[in-house]
């Protein structure tokens, strides 16, 4: 069939100008055998024809013309006695035929053509959030988006990684005394990360600010000093760690008027505006400078820790014997207003930039338990029983002793815990979650028995005291008791290993209660999740030509870097099995060995199936699941007998920490929401000893 258009009017000009654009192209003809298929070259051809007879008030009218030729349908026109005249109904014919669904309009052309370009976005947005979750290099990144099979599905894939990821071309560092220096702020991070994270309802927050410095290469004295920031919304929401400030050099910032000058800045910006968010004030104060004692020194222009007037609590000047010792546990008090007036001059080396700022520079420096107790005290502990002087030292046969119940508890040990333990013999390469768990779970149990019993004494007096400071709960009812324990445990360590070995760390411990009354638990000023955004920072450097040049572009191109802590809702149930047990009401279930839930893990395997129940501990036997009614159930058999583990100090009852045996054989089915907390369960003497978990909240029924 062929379409011909032609003009009713006499008007010779514009009927040979239609003829002539119709006849010039082929297309006006359909060359098809179907003829529900049209050629998209004759509807152009058609609104050439029409444009030209745009001006005039000329008629246009469309005959069916048969084609017999079966070579092909050839461009005909006819004369004007041969066109059939216009009538409404032909007109209504030809609209229905143009509205049909063989022909596609061009508001579904648009509906397809958006559909796909959605679908292309949605497809280079998983991409780019597959490279960032596992931190693809740019190298493997480009050669990926050379593949055929990319290009194929979507031709308008970047060929360059920097133009897929958006990455900064240009990066302003400065130079600084000492090194380059990048300023990042805390208005950006804040306003971007309450909006994506949905806290824009907040009107009040907390900045802590941690300071320090990793060595970026091996082979190299070129050093990373970031200013980090976590924003505290309440007790249990924060958000972080997130970069405030970047410098590299090949030591320390030359300058710490020059490294704190923009942030400075800034939080006089901040302390008198504070943020705007959705048209909304945000209010924003500095809570805390978390920093270990070389840090604190620089920050603070004091004393460092091995000077005789180091002590960033007290007054009292240290003793040389062949260390610098504090021996005083009840020395004079360093205060805030002091250390304004700098009364002590002898503490000072200058003036600290953040004395500018409403910064109290003695009680807001919290002394962080990472670096003083797990890295220093508890290390320092070790080290004289394995390798200190001969009056300290315990034989070779009870070190391994101590290492074998060590290594021996590694099964038992959660999967919340990121380190299994290890020997005493590897002490040295021990990180600080390792310490903080020899300290707070295995040591008590592993060095019951084998360590001299006055050496064990002074042990369990730090454990205890330490228990109770990362406790929530238990560091508001006994702040006056850990305060008195931890000046015992000074005294009596300075008598069993020497005056000689009370060095600036284990003094700190005498001043540890001051930080928990005011921050409470010291998780809330601990320097752990920094050092562990530290470790992040430091796998973004690729080489060593410009360091933070190279950090500042692989943050722009992970987005937003703070990390919202808060718990998931829903249980993600895993590994399904038909062991048993399980109740005869319960055989409909599903049944599972595994459970993960927002704040912790349920299995029935050994490390992870020990909880309190209505103040029981028992063994999970089995978890399964009412798909029907969503509710999850443990099958779980409790211990009958329960005691203290210990009663010198106090009772361990009193931190939840108990001896159990005689595990039931009876097994009670209990909705999950029962469990109350998860413990840590290690053999002992043919018993079990059973700890909580400290650094997982507790479990509301």
């Amino acid at each position: 069939m062929n379409l011909c258009l032609n003009s009713l009017d006499s008007n010779s000009e514009h009927t040979d100008m239609a003829e002539r654009a119709v006849s010039h192209s082929d297309s006006v003809n359909l060359e098809c055998h179907n003829p529900d298929q049209v050629n998209v070259g004759s509807l152009q051809t058609i609104d050439m024809a029409m444009e030209i007879n745009d001006d005039s008030e000329d008629v246009l009218s469309c005959t069916v013309i048969d084609q017999s030729d079966d070579k092909g349908l050839a461009a005909e026109t006819s004369s004007a006695s041969d066109w059939t005249e216009w009538t409404p109904a032909l007109d209504e014919a030809l609209e229905q035929e143009l509205n049909s669904e063989t022909w596609h309009s061009d508001d579904s052309c648009e509906e397809s053509t958006e559909r796909e370009e959605s679908s292309d976005i949605d497809e280079v947005s998983e991409l780019i959030n597959w490279i960032r979750t596992h931190d693809i290099k740019q190298n493997a990144v480009r050669d990926l988006l050379q593949l055929q099979i990319l290009r194929k599905r979507n031709p308008n894939l970047p060929k360059d990684p920097r133009t897929l990821l958006e990455t900064p071309r240009r990066v302003s560092v400065t130079e600084i005394t000492g090194g380059r220096y990048y300023y990042l702020g805390v208005a950006d991070f804040v306003t971007k990360t309450l909006l994506c994270s949905g806290y824009d309802h907040i009107n009040k927050m907390k900045l802590v600010i941690n300071v320090d410095g990793i060595p970026l290469f091996r082979s190299s004295n070129l050093t990373l000093w970031p200013i980090l920031g976590l924003l505290k919304l309440d007790d249990q929401q924060q958000l972080g760690p997130f970069p405030i400030a970047l410098f590299c050099g090949r030591s320390k910032p030359g300058s710490v008027d020059e490294f704190f000058a923009d942030f400075v800045t800034e939080m006089t910006q901040i302390d008198n505006n504070g943020f705007h968010v959705n048209n909304k004030q945000v209010k924003c104060s500095l809570d805390a400078v978390i920093c270990d004692a070389p840090a604190r020194a620089f920050v603070k222009c004091c004393k460092g820790h091995t000077a005789y007037n180091s002590c960033e609590r007290c007054i009292q000047k240290g003793e040389w014997l062949s260390k610098m010792t504090f021996p005083a546990v009840n020395a004079q008090q360093r205060t805030d207003s002091d250390f304004a007036k700098q009364t002590h001059e002898s503490h000072h080396v200058g003036w600290s930039p953040l004395c500018s700022l409403s910064v109290r520079m003695v009680s807001q420096f919290p002394l962080d338990y990472m670096h003083v107790v797990c890295l220093g005290v508890v290390r320092r502990l070790i080290l004289l029983w394995s390798v200190g002087p001969p009056s300290c030292r315990i034989s070779n046969s009870l070190i391994l002793a101590v290492s074998s119940r060590l290594t021996s508890y590694r099964a038992c040990i959660p999967c919340e815990f990121s380190r299994k333990p290890r020997s005493l013999c590897e002490v040295k390469l021990w990180k600080a979650t390792e310490f903080r768990t020899f300290l707070l779970y295995t040591g008590p149990v592993a060095l019951k028995g084998l360590l001299p019993s006055h050496m064990y004494s002074n042990f369990l007096a730090l454990s205890v005291s330490i228990f109770i400071c990362l406790s929530p709960t238990l560091c508001v009812l006994y702040t006056d008791y850990v305060e008195k324990l931890l000046k015992f445990f000074v005294a009596d360590y300075s008598a069993v290993y020497g005056p000689n070995q009370v060095v600036y760390n284990v003094h700190c411990l005498v001043h540890l209660a001051q930080d928990v009354m005011r921050y409470g638990s010291l998780d809330n000023v601990s320097a752990f999740p920094f050092e562990n955004y530290l470790g992040h920072l430091k796998t973004l450097v690729r080489k060593p030509h410009n360091p933070v040049a190279q950090i500042v572009r692989r943050l722009a191109e992970q987005g937003s870097v703070g990390v919202a802590n808060q718990s998931t809702t829903g249980e993600l149930y895993k590994k399904v099995h038909c062991d048993g047990p399980i109740p005869l009401h319960y055989v409909a279930c599903t049944q599972y060995k595994k459970c993960v839930t927002g704040q912790y893990t349920v299995a029935v395997t050994e490390g992870d199936n020990c909880f309190e129940v209505s103040g029981k501990v028992g063994i999970v036997r089995n978890i399964f699941h009412n798909s029907t009614s969503d509710i999850g159930y443990v099958a779980i058999s409790y211990f009958e007998h329960i005691e203290p583990f210990y009663t010198k100090l106090l009772s361990s009852d009193i931190l939840d920490i108990f001896r159990v045996s005689c595990l039931s054989e009876c097994t009670l089915v209990l909705p999950m929401t029962k469990m109350s907390r998860k413990y840590l369960l290690l053999p002992c003497d043919g018993d079990y000893a059973a700890f909580p978990l400290l650094h997982i909240p507790k479990m509301s029924a």
